[in-house]
Order: C-alpha cells, then sequence, then structure tokens
C-alpha cells in the first residue's frame, strides 16, 4: 500500500484499530503471538502491521523515539501515533480531539478524549507521523 492515498490508509488504520475495540488490556501481550489482549505499544504496532504492513518494535519507549517522524502537535492529524509522558503510552490519533488506545485507564481498546481540560490531553508529549 505504499502509493496509496492518505485516506485509503486511515481507513485502513481505522478499520483495523476499531476491530479491537473492547480487547483486554494485558501488560506484554500481542495476538499476533497467539496471546488475548495486547499492552498498548503492542496494539498500535498490531494496527499499524495489519494495515499498512509495517513492522516496528513493540517498546512504548522505542516507538516514541525512532518510528515516524515528529511533526508538531498543532499539526497532528488522524493516523498518527500519539506519544504520552515521554513514551509510557502511546495512541493512534482519529480526529475531533480523540484517540484510540490500549489500556490508559479503560483497562481495554476504547476512545478516549485528549482535550485541554482532559488527562491525556494534558500528557501528550509527541506526535508521530506514520504515513
Amino acid at each position: 500500500m505504499p502509493s496509496a492515498s492518505w485516506q485509503t490508509k486511515y481507513n485502513a488504520v481505522l478499520r483495523v484499530a476499531k476491530s479491537k475495540l473492547g480487547t483486554p488490556y494485558i501488560w506484554g501481550h500481542n495476538e499476533d503471538r497467539g496471546q488475548k489482549g495486547f499492552d498498548c505499544s503492542n496494539y498500535t504496532e498490531y494496527v499499524y502491521h495489519h494495515a499498512l504492513g509495517y513492522k516496528f518494535s513493540t517498546s512504548s519507549q522505542v516507538q516514541g523515539k525512532s518510528v515516524g517522524w515528529k511533526v508538531a502537535k498543532a499539526n497532528m492529524r488522524p493516523g498518527d501515533l500519539l506519544i504520552f509522558d515521554n513514551g509510557k503510552h502511546v495512541g493512534i490519533y482519529i480526529g475531533n480531539n480523540e484517540m484510540i488506545q490500549e489500556g490508559g485507564g479503560a483497562g481495554k481498546v476504547a476512545y478516549m478524549k485528549l482535550g485541554k481540560g482532559y488527562y491525556w490531553g494534558k500528557h501528550l508529549t509527541a506526535v508521530k507521523r506514520m504515513f
């Protein structure tokens, strides 16, 4: 899908991400390894891998440092990888000040608000463009 449009890539990311809504948070787990559930960074790697064929680290700290390319928070767009507290948590921006993520207080794959008055909005430290 390298030459696909941004919209096509985002639709693929969103489709895979939403397909796992409600999947339980289990630290260190990744369904690609035959385990039930995910942790936050295994979930983001799973989504980008199954949507776009990307292969990268399942460590949130490594994702924060070496995956995608950094863009200003003001320029974030749907499909971007979001880094919180310098790599302690990750999620995927879906627009309208919302992300889809694993864990993060919900204990499962869920939508979370990012606006200024919300916990995760206050802890966003980097935005990584993935496509």
